[in-house]
């Protein structure tokens, strides 16, 4: 069963995902360095919902937390369905490869599931600003730990990240 925190964990990822360039700056990182999107976004949504910043070993511990699930049914799903996009032994089917798709965004919909029970509570009052500014320190201490990722890019993944939540609209 979703709870609350969860739905709105949810909505808030969409609608950040949504936003001009973050979708491909997301799968850039993930292709790049082996991101994990939900907990990147895990990490932003902390720090944009009132929850504060995050730490190395908070974040690492998310990472463990997950990892079974990401590496065991999401990561291989992915590659499936990615492996798919070319015809294998002369067949395709994009009907297929579809599904898997559904499929693989339905496991990444349970992982953050399992991410919003991991969230720090909520602190009332927080400014926009300072909301902005957890949520980015957050998402810049995630990429730090996986390494790889140049200063530059990681500042505009922050950039990109930030000026999308400074222009949506406030969730419910």
């Amino acid at each position: 069963m979703t709870s609350r925190v969860s739905l709105r964990f949810w909505r808030f990822a969409g609608a950040i995902y949504a936003h001009d360039g973050v979708a491909r700056a997301c799968l850039d990182v993930q292709d790049q360095i082996g991101a994990d999107i939900p907990v990147l976004l895990f990490a932003f949504f902390c720090g944009a919902d009132g929850r504060g910043r995050l730490d190395a070993a908070q974040i690492e511990r998310t990472i463990q937390a997950i990892k079974p699930w990401r590496d065991g049914v999401v990561v291989p799903l992915r590659t499936l369905r990615r492996a798919m996009r070319e015809p294998i032994g002369g067949i395709s089917d994009e009907s297929l490869r579809t599904r898997i798709k559904r499929i693989e965004l339905a496991a990444e919909r349970r992982q953050m599931d399992t991410l919003s029970r991991l969230l720090p509570s909520s602190t009332q009052g927080v400014s926009l600003q300072d909301r902005a500014s957890d949520a980015a320190g957050n998402v810049s201490v995630y990429l730090t730990l996986l390494s790889g990722l140049s200063d530059s890019a990681g500042k505009r993944m922050v950039e990109l990240l930030t000026n999308a939540f400074l222009q949506m609209p406030p969730l419910a």
